[in-house]
């Protein structure tokens, strides 16, 4: 799990999603699964789970894509320390960190994710990251 700078964000894989011990250690109060692929597992009810299949590419329907931007955006404004999660943690993950921060910063899309990236390992999927970027201005 990786720590967003300035904010109370961590970033992670698969792995990380069902690693309790580390999520309870970091005081997490929120997991967020973008991850199509992954099978679904059993939370402790005093963590929030929201789950959002996005799929690594283009083929994502509007509304999931708006739903988790705005469901980030409502947990960064609540200061909910949230770790948000997909399959390798590379590229849904700071994408939809990156929408999210820069909605609620009223900060340029491309500048945010080049910032999220510096601080993590990427690989954001040249579809996904241009399907996002084509309907950013219509988020929120």
């Amino acid at each position: 799990m990786i720590p967003i700078p300035d904010s109370k964000l961590w970033i992670g894989n698969a792995s990380d999603a069902r690693n309790l011990q580390e999520i309870r250690k970091l005081d997490i109060r929120a997991v967020f699964l973008l991850a199509y692929e992954e099978p679904i597992f059993n939370y402790p009810r005093d963590l929030t789970v929201i789950r959002l299949p996005l799929l690594d590419g283009g083929e994502n329907d509007f509304f999931n894509l708006d739903i988790a931007v705005r469901s980030l955006i409502s947990l960064i404004r609540n200061d909910i320390q949230t770790l948000v999660t997909c399959s390798m943690g590379m590229s849904r993950s700071p994408v939809i960190i990156s929408a999210a921060l820069a909605k609620h910063h009223s900060q340029p899309f491309d500048e945010v994710l080049s910032s999220v990236c510096r601080s993590m390992p990427s690989d954001v999927s040249p579809g996904f990251y241009q399907y996002v970027r084509s309907v950013f201005d219509q988020l929120i």
